[in-house]
């Protein structure tokens, strides 16, 4: 249990107690990327839902557990999220922060998103302005260098985006964490249980390490002062973050992420990079490295549960400057992008 000072909060029960069996009203939301009038990458049968349960905040892909030989991979897509609950729509003086910069990771989705039931994943369907999965949940704060906490106020420039006198009081923010923070966090914590308790038996292999994949894209040309970042440098097409210089965690090991790597340049074609703002294919550990997805699943040098098994992450950031123009996606690059990506997590599934 982690007393914030805010009241008392953990992964399971949130900030009001044992809520599983609580029922909470559906939320009217808004298509940010539809009313911002730049394309959806919500599936199609997504893109009219506007009316956000209870449970349906996040979005699990679990068909890969009924497979022989389940790779022990979970892919977390925490900042794919287009919807915004409309009460907060009606709140918002500029509501062009939630599209643009850092508010939604675009591509997200077709990039990491199984499409052939390859792994397990999570993705959330509300926007990462609203409730930072990235953050922690009683950090309502923030810390540098974004100094933005688990409910935006202002956009990296600190700049606030609420009108005057609109902001979320810290007690609107509680339910909103219970009902979009915790049930991403409960379910990767379960599909890593049922990776961990699959046997070696009926064409199985049991699992004593996962590996978790954090999903993002970045803007390439725009400008993050809070970062140190120019629109006009030359930036890596991929960067894998292993919480290099950011935590005493390391993600994965070096051999394992070295193999990751020539993976993926094997698989991107030599001809992107000679597009002027690609600097390279893959870095590592340039610009984000990770932080909390690589203190909670990197390497801890020690086992995660009584049962000795344990767990590595790589977060994973795609220069969006190379799949989107003018509010359009290249349907094309996103595919070869998706495949060179599961080509390297395959590369070393099979090696925890």
């Amino acid at each position: 249990m982690i007393n914030s000072g805010e009241g008392n909060w953990n992964i399971v029960h949130g900030f009001g107690g044992d809520t599983r069996d609580t029922k909470r009203a559906p939320m009217e939301c808004v298509n940010i990327a539809q009313h911002l009038g730049f394309e959806s990458d919500l599936p199609i049968d997504e893109q009219g839902e506007t009316i956000v349960g209870q449970e349906d905040t996040i979005k699990t892909y679990d068909r890969a557990l009924y497979r022989p030989n389940c790779p022990p991979v979970i892919i977390g897509m925490p900042h794919s999220g287009e919807l915004v609950p409309q009460f907060i729509a009606d709140r918002v003086e500029r509501p062009e922060v939630f599209g643009g910069q850092v508010g939604l990771d675009t591509g997200a989705i077709s990039i990491f998103a199984p499409r052939n039931d390859e792994f397990v994943a999570v993705r959330e369907r509300i926007s990462r302005m609203v409730v930072d999965p990235n953050r922690e949940a009683t950090d309502f704060a923030g810390k540098a260098p974004s100094n933005k906490g688990v409910c935006w106020e202002t956009d990296l420039e600190g700049k606030p985006f609420y009108k005057p006198g609109q902001e979320l009081t810290v007690e609107e923010k509680k339910p909103l964490i219970d009902s979009v923070f915790v049930p991403y966090f409960q379910k990767l914590a379960a599909l890593a249980g049922s990776l961990f308790d699959r046997k070696a038996s009926d064409g199985n292999k049991e699992h004593k390490k996962i590996l978790f994949i954090d999903g993002h894209s970045f803007p390439g040309n725009e400008s993050i002062s809070a970062y140190g970042i120019s629109a006009e440098d030359p930036k890596p097409l991929i960067i894998l973050g292993t919480g290099k210089g950011k935590t005493e965690i390391p993600g994965i090991e070096a051999e394992l992420l070295d193999l990751f790597t020539r993976t993926l340049e094997e698989n991107i074609p030599d001809g992107v990079l000679d597009l002027n703002f690609l600097s390279k294919k893959v870095a590592q550990n340039e610009i984000w490295t990770g932080t909390k997805n690589i203190k909670q699943w990197g390497d801890k040098g020690a086992p995660i549960n009584p049962l000795g098994q344990e767990s590595r992450a790589i977060q994973i950031e795609v220069n969006r400057q190379f799949f989107m123009t003018d509010g359009k996606y290249d349907r094309k690059r996103l595919d070869m992008l998706h495949s060179a990506i599961y080509a390297a997590i395959n590369s070393i599934a099979d090696k925890l």
